[in-house]
């Protein structure tokens, strides 16, 4: 199956192995679309969303299997509208929250079609309108004028959360589900109020005090959040300076991170969103700082703290990518601390136990992360040409060192975003390590997530790394057909993590090119389980330790090595 970068800039050329077509179909008068398939018309991995090369806010958060993208504009291409993703489990809707904001900065809003009628020309026109006419997406007004599809869309984990209920339990609007509202102790003299649900949940809107709609710069997030408190100015509760969304995580004792919408008299009234890595803490008496410089202010004015506990960088905006430094890792194993990189407070954890033979440091120890630039040492940095697009979302960054000095790296491993509750899903990691002129050199593997007794294992990964182990720190590319007879694909990068194909696939139509990326297909009487025994049974035969009577029971899939590779 191959695997795509995808720019839905109009106006650039399309990547061969993509096919793009004006799309005539069912397209409202005003409106102009464009349809995205494989030029093989086979189902395809996307990986990450583009507008003229920079990854897009909110459009899929981590790789998953497409039929096909079409994008709706407003006249002459310029205005991003809606892109849609048709995939297995239906039609994902991507509506843009915010059109008096630049692509880089919109937070696309996801809903997930599920309804009985084909998404056809009707709703579509309905929802064209309804964010041409409101600079951005409003669920509220498209609910008046059609409220049957609202409801196909908008879905049980969904909330629009009500400001002025400030006790007991209430009912939000579009839903049939209770939010229950518990007053906090009071940061110095500013209420403190929490909604909560029994679930994880996404924000779809916020109503305000005055019953008016919060407007957010960009859009609301919509990442799974697990909590989500308000600040008031005083205890008449009218004047809300501040919401906290804490994000939720299924990574196991990650720090936390959290989206911050504060009040603001500029933007026209729109709210300021930031997303931290930080906790800013309440009995230090950073959290009393930051209420009362909005109250003051009539914004969060970073500039203006006075900052003796770091607290600026604590506050410092995540979202538009980290500058991860890894000459800045100097705490304890065995706990979560901090640095502080381009004016950002960075969670980083030096791990106690070795890794597949190796001491490993985690940096950006949370849930989702971008990068800009990566620091190795004084003289050497991996910058925009030699990582993956600005804004791809990534879930882990392990450094590998030979021993506890923390000196002389051998590899660094990246590895973006992926669904990994879902069996098979697709999954790529990039490796970075040095080659025989000391020269750090990229490389991407494209494989598939599978699940065995409820561990996430990756007998691919664990490949790699013993082919780093094996060539003294170096990859050696002549060595990985066991990777390719598992139906993933190891090859190096090129700029912006596009990948230079080693081999051309196989009964592809498409020219092999150093622009597309893909995963090779097995052979139509090969299978992963059927080739994982010849697998494990090479590393075997190289490997000093026995493994017995496992290497026959495919059942133990690609797990089994975790302990000791």
């Amino acid at each position: 199956m191959h695997t795509y970068q995808l720019d839905l800039y109009p106006y650039l050329e399309v990547k061969e192995g993509i096919k793009r077509v004006d799309n005539k179909d069912g397209v409202p008068k005003g409106y102009k679309s464009f349809r995205y398939t494989s030029s093989d018309g086979d189902v395809f991995d996307l990986s990450v969303v583009l507008y003229s090369g920079k990854a897009l806010r909110g459009i899929i958060s981590s790789m998953i299997n497409v039929d096909e993208i079409i994008t709706y504009f407003k006249g002459g291409h310029e205005n991003l509208l809606i892109v849609k993703i048709v995939a297995g489990l239906g039609d994902y809707l991507y509506f843009n929250p915010d059109t008096n904001e630049n692509l880089e900065n919109v937070r696309f809003s996801e809903f997930l079609y599920e309804g009985d009628d084909e998404f056809g020309m009707n709703h579509l026109k309905k929802i064209l309108d309804n964010i041409d006419e409101n600079s951005g997406f409003d669920i509220i007004k498209l609910s008046k004028v059609d409220k049957d599809f609202t409801k196909d869309i908008y879905h049980s984990s969904n909330f629009i959360f009500d400001l002025t209920q400030t006790n007991d339990k209430y009912v939000p609007e579009l839903s049939d589900r209770e939010l229950t509202v518990t007053k906090k102790n009071n940061i110095d003299k500013y209420p403190k109020i929490q909604h909560q649900y029994k679930n994880p949940f996404n924000v779809k809107g916020i109503k305000l005090s005055n019953s008016e709609y919060m407007k957010v710069k960009g859009g609301l997030p919509d990442d799974l959040i697990d909590e989500f408190m308000v600040y008031y100015s005083s205890e008449s509760k009218r004047d809300p300076l501040l919401v906290t969304l804490r994000i939720y995580s299924h990574k196991e004792l990650c720090a936390p991170s959290y989206y911050f919408l504060s009040k603001t008299n500029d933007h026209g009234g729109k709210w300021d969103i930031r997303e931290i890595c930080s906790v800013i803490g309440e009995k230090n008496g950073e959290l009393e700082k930051v209420l009362e410089n909005i109250a003051t202010n009539g914004k969060l004015d970073i500039g203006k703290i006075k900052d003796p506990n770091d607290l600026k960088s604590k506050l410092g905006d995540i979202s538009n990518g980290l500058t991860i430094d890894l000459t800045k890792a100097e705490g304890p194993p065995g706990k979560t601390s901090h640095y502080v990189s381009d004016g950002v407070s960075i969670p980083y954890k030096k791990k106690q136990e070795r890794e597949k033979q190796y001491t490993v440091v985690l940096h950006a120890d949370i849930y989702s992360f971008s990068i800009k630039m990566i620091r190795i040492d004084e003289k050497t940095e991996l910058r925009e040409d030699k990582l993956p697009p600005c804004g791809t979302l990534f879930r882990k960054l392990k450094v590998y060192y030979p021993d506890q000095t923390y000196k002389d790296i051998v590899f660094i491993e990246l590895e973006c975003s992926n669904d990994i509750a879902v069996d098979d899903a697709p999954v790529c990691v990039y490796y970075y390590s040095k080659d025989g002129k000391g020269e750090w050199k990229a490389y991407r593997l494209d494989t598939n997530v599978l699940l065995s007794n409820a561990k996430y294992g990756d007998l691919e990964k664990d490949l790699v790394v013993y082919n780093i182990r094996e060539n003294h720190g170096h990859i050696d590319l002549s060595k990985f057909q066991n990777i390719e007879k598992l139906g993933g694909e190891f090859n190096p990068c090129i700029k912006n993590g596009g990948i230079e194909r080693r081999n051309k696939p196989k009964n592809s139509a498409t020219k092999g090119n150093k622009d597309d990326e893909y995963a090779e297909d097995i052979s139509e009487n090969s299978t992963r389980s059927q080739v994982i025994g010849y697998v494990l049974a090479s590393l075997a035969s190289v490997m000093t330790i026995g493994i017995g009577a496992y290497l026959i029971w495919p059942s133990m899939r690609r797990h089994i090595y975790s302990s000791f590779i």
